[in-house]
Formats: structure tokens, C-alpha cells, sequence
């Protein structure tokens, strides 16, 4: 008899485990594709790559008498730019990319609530408080800094190409202050 206890136990033990599960199974179908998450981590990545706003790429120009330093840098076409301009001369100095289109973000004062150029007052067209007049042109790209202070703008380049970058102020492009530019193409396009 103990025996035939033993088993009865045993089959409903099993009857109710099948039940459970069967209770606890359900069909589950998988959405479109579209409406799934990436498949892997990479491609993760690579979703929020492309949705999310691009960090601009720092560059940093330093400037004295009478040079930029790097002379030479590289850009690509459509990816944002930070632009720190360094003043470490005794004068006055400004950079202003020549005939480069791009979309001008932001541009940013100085320590000493100077406007977006670098300057604390600006007089008229070309011409800043104490200073030579200079001629920005139709550059897009320009920024100024009084000596031991920076400047910055933001921009995004729009096309490839290479450009000069100079000190516009009287004389100081004359003197050695230009410098080269190299936007490449986009990637992918």
C-alpha cells in the first residue's frame, strides 16, 4: 500500500506540474523589425550615432608674432568644430578662414565680456577699440582674442576643399600669419 501511495503522489505531483506549466506557457511573437532594438551592441552604437547630435571635434590655434600654430590642420565636411583660438602674443590677433562655407553655431567671448569675436568694442565695420582696421571679408570662420585670451566659435564645415586661414589685422598676414585648411569629404558620402 505504501508503494501505491507513493506513486499516486508521484502522478499528481506530475499532473499538477504539467498544469503549471502548460498554464504558465504562453505564444510570444517577436515584432517587426522596425519596432526591435538593435540586434547587438555595435549596432546600438551605431543607432544612437545617428540620432544623436554629433560632439563638435576641439581644435586649438594658438597665435603670436608672427604665426599660428599648428600652420596646417584637418577638417571633415559636416562634422561640427569647436575652434579655441589662443592669443599667447603681445598684441592683438585674430584668424578668419578664407572662402570656407560652413554653418556658423555659436561663437563665444572671452574673459572679459568682450562680444562673440574676441573684441570688447566694436567701432564700425572692420575696425576694433584701439586696433588697426582689418578685413574679415566674407569669411564665415573668425574669431579674435585679446593677448592672453582666447576666443571660440563653433561651426560645421559644409564642403571639402582647401582654405587659408589668416590674421586679418593690417600687416600681419604680411607678416607670416596664414595658415592651411583641409576639409575632407564626409564619410559615407
Amino acid at each position: 500500500m505504501n508503494r501505491w501511495i507513493r506513486q499516486a503522489w508521484m502522478g499528481v505531483a506530475l499532473l499538477v506540474l504539467s498544469l503549471t506549466l502548460a498554464g504558465c506557457a504562453r505564444t510570444v511573437t517577436s515584432p517587426p523589425a522596425a519596432d526591435r532594438g538593435p540586434e547587438t551592441p555595435e549596432a546600438a552604437q551605431q543607432d544612437l550615432a545617428a540620432t544623436a547630435p554629433a560632439e563638435p571635434f576641439e581644435v586649438v590655434i594658438t597665435a603670436n608674432e608672427w604665426g599660428f600654430a599648428p600652420a596646417a590642420f584637418q577638417l571633415t565636411a559636416g562634422q561640427p568644430v569647436r575652434l579655441v583660438f589662443q592669443n599667447e602674443g603681445k598684441l592683438l590677433h585674430d584668424v578668419a578662414v578664407l572662402g570656407l562655407e560652413a554653418d556658423v553655431h555659436e561663437a563665444m567671448a572671452g574673459e572679459h565680456g568682450q562680444d562673440p569675436h574676441g573684441m570688447q568694442e566694436v567701432k564700425a565695420e572692420g575696425e576694433h577699440a584701439g586696433d588697426a582696421m582689418h578685413d574679415i571679408g566674407d569669411a564665415q570662420v573668425h574669431v579674435n582674442a585679446e593677448p592672453g585670451e582666447a576666443g571660440v566659435v563653433e561651426f560645421t564645415p559644409a564642403a571639402s576643399g582647401t582654405y587659408q586661414f589668416v590674421c586679418t589685422l593690417k600687416g600681419h598676414k604680411e607678416a607670416g600669419m596664414v595658415g592651411k585648411l583641409t576639409v575632407s569629404a564626409a564619410h559615407g558620402g
